[in-house]
């Protein structure tokens, strides 16, 4: 029944539920048996989405638990998920509810004992770890194990159903931000928040990383000052979620007085080298080696690369975020240049050189990446070359449409100086092959051109390098030259994979690497070729200026859609400019009437006389004029 109460009515439900003397205790009791354990977690987490006050279900955990009530519910959820291994739904239930259970309520002082309280929480890990041992036929919970068993990119949720990439970062089963349900921030108990922090920063593995799939996204973690040591610590575990939660929340917008702290605390060292081991495992896995856990599963690439690639971005967005909180004047400004090793991790991974899952998880894992470190990126030598060689060529929607959100959010960071997307008018759909393609690749190089013309000449050249790259990738990819499908790997000389090679400070007024001197021939070769590749401009619509093409063909191919609009548009603009005339020879006239009124007397009767005269003399003329017409017909 309560599951069945509509959204409007939820809040009122629980709190007639809460009224009822021991109606806590007894769902608390019912979760014990196999036949209910399902449906009776499940009404326990509704019941605190619905606005239960976390005091009143601690209260009735701690009288539960009192009575081993606690020990009963684990033990029939780990009967029920036995049975049947395959009820992905049960099991997020399951431990959607156990979490409630035992984070919300063991960590507030329902178990007496800090000891009790992690004995819990790791009893809940090993339920949410049992699916490891699963059949092959559950393939999807391992979305939720860690340590290259399964950690996800973007955060697995406490449910044990990982997102990809942009996964859920909240516990039991909740999504990011405001349905994290299980964050201190949406239970508003800093007390609930600071016994959360001391066991994130347990040295059991388990315990700990089922602390920080509590904390989700840990928004307000921060402000409690154990957290800076315990996430440096947790990256310290070789361990690939804990790598990449702990970095994930080193790139949220913090002040920067924490990013400080996580640099003296030695953050940017413990990074790299979380990120190498990460990178190492990766390959590992990627050469047949695989990846084993804690728990002695199996292989999971894609989790290590999403560590890798979150802590280079962690490793660039700090000394960023510490430079912009320091006072101009005070004392040493701190270094805000990004670690050359954490953009070469970026940087050799988007250009396919580690592979094509692994450029794919970049990809995804970039999508998300914070504005900062998004912007030192976009200037790094041959990452935008390596995305549009890779994009162009990989044959996979997915990791298209992650490009393109990259190259987007780029583009509209460096405040492109062109039109903006909504002045492009039909080209994507207009673009049938040439020059753009179908669908998001027209977008993506749309979106490209833009930044290429961005009023950064660093960007713009780097993006330049991009546009070239995918046009090329392109073209490979049409006539089947090379291996472009497998991953951009076509051409691996024009797609950045020697980036690291090429790196040098690109001179933002001028767009040259550091190798070549100004005014050289080597300069001036590569800036033609450079501005060679940058591709035409938007093509406006002759009529109406309004609407913008990629080219000649793409313009005429929507002529037919768009010729009734551009016609409209062209008599609206007819219309304004004939009003616009009309006021003006009104407003010229209701000059002249004043000035014609301040005339003097004696001014008026000059002019009459003078027009008097001038009319007689008219009719002078006139007169000759007669007598000599009718001479000449005389004659």
């Amino acid at each position: 029944m309560l599951l069945a109460v509509p959204t409007a009515a939820a809040a009122a439900a629980a709190a007639e539920v809460v009224r009822q003397p021991g109606a806590l205790r007894g769902l608390i009791a019912a979760a014990g048996v196999d036949l209910f354990v399902p449906i009776a977690l499940n009404a326990w987490e509704w019941l605190s989405r619905a606005g239960v006050a976390a005091e009143d279900m601690a209260r009735a955990v701690a009288e539960a638990g009192a009575g081993g009530a606690l020990r009963r519910v684990a033990g029939a959820a780990e009967r029920v998920f036995s049975e049947d291994p395959s009820k992905d739904g049960d099991f997020g239930m399951m431990v959607g509810g156990l979490t409630m259970l035992w984070v919300v309520g063991a960590l507030r002082g329902a178990l007496r004992s800090g000891t009790r309280a992690l004995e819990a929480m790791g009893l809940l890990l090993a339920l949410k770890t049992h699916s490891t041992s699963a059949p092959a036929a559950a393939p999807p919970r391992d979305d939720h194990r860690s340590g290259g068993d399964g950690g996800r990119s973007g955060g697995a949720d406490g449910g044990g159903r990982g997102g990809s990439g942009g996964g859920s970062d909240g516990c039991g089963g909740g999504g990011r931000g405001a349905d994290s349900r299980c964050s201190g921030e949406n239970l508003r108990d800093p007390r609930l928040l600071a016994e959360v922090v001391r066991a994130a920063g347990s040295a059991d593995s388990r315990v700990c990383l089922l602390a920080f799939r509590f904390m989700g996204l840990g928004y307000e973690a921060w402000s409690i000052p154990l957290m800076a040591p315990v996430a440096v610590s947790a990256l310290r575990k070789t361990d690939w979620e804990l790598t990449e939660r702990a970095s994930k929340m080193m790139c949220l917008s913090f002040s920067p007085a924490v990013a400080a702290t996580l640099l003296q605390l030695g953050a940017s060292n413990a990074l790299r080298d979380a990120a190498a081991a990460a990178a190492a495992a990766a390959g590992g896995a990627a050469a047949g080696g695989g990846l084993a856990n804690a728990w002695g599963g199996g292989s999971d690439r894609d989790a290590a690369w999403a560590a890798a690639i979150w802590a280079a971005l962690a490793a660039i967005q700090l000394p960023q975020e510490a430079a912009a909180g320091r006072a101009p004047g005070v004392g040493p400004s701190p270094s805000a240049d990004a670690p050359s090793w954490a953009l070469d991790v970026v940087s050799s991974v988007l250009s396919a050189a580690r592979g094509a899952a692994a450029a794919a998880k970049a990809l995804e894992v970039m999508r998300a990446a914070p504005a900062e470190a998004l912007r030192v990126l976009a200037r790094h030598p041959g990452l935008l070359r390596g995305v549009g060689a890779f994009v162009a060529g990989c044959g996979d929607a997915a990791a298209v449409d992650w490009g393109l959100t990259s190259v987007r959010a780029l583009a509209k960071l460096e405040r492109a100086a062109c039109a903006s997307d909504d002045t492009e008018g039909g080209c994507a759909a207009a673009c049938g092959g040439e020059p753009c393609g179908p669908g998001a690749l027209a977008e993506l190089r749309r979106w490209l051109s833009m930044l290429s013309r961005a009023p950064d000449r660093a960007v713009a050249w780097e993006a330049a390098a991009g546009l070239a790259a995918f046009d090329a990738s392109r073209r490979a990819s049409a006539g089947y030259l090379g291996s472009g499908k497998g991953g951009g790997s076509s051409g691996d000389d024009d797609t950045g994979t020697g980036a690291s090679a090429e790196r040098g400070a690109m001179a933002s007024s001028g767009g040259r690497s550091s190798g070549e001197a100004a005014g050289s021939a080597g300069a001036s070769t590569s800036q033609q070729a450079a501005e060679a590749q940058l591709g035409r401009a938007p093509k406006a619509c002759a009529g109406c200026r309004k609407v913008r093409y990629c080219g000649e063909a793409c313009a005429r191919a929507a002529w037919a859609a768009h010729k009734k609009e551009c016609k409209e548009h062209q008599q609206q603009q007819l219309k304004q400019q004939q009003q616009q005339q009309q006021q003006q020879q009104q407003q010229q006239k209701q000059q002249s009437q004043p000035q014609q009124a301040q005339q003097s007397q004696p001014q008026q009767a000059q002019q009459a006389q003078h027009g008097v005269e001038k009319q007689q003399q008219q009719q002078q003329q006139q007169q000759q004029q007669q007598q000599q017409q009718q001479q000449l017909q005389q004659q």
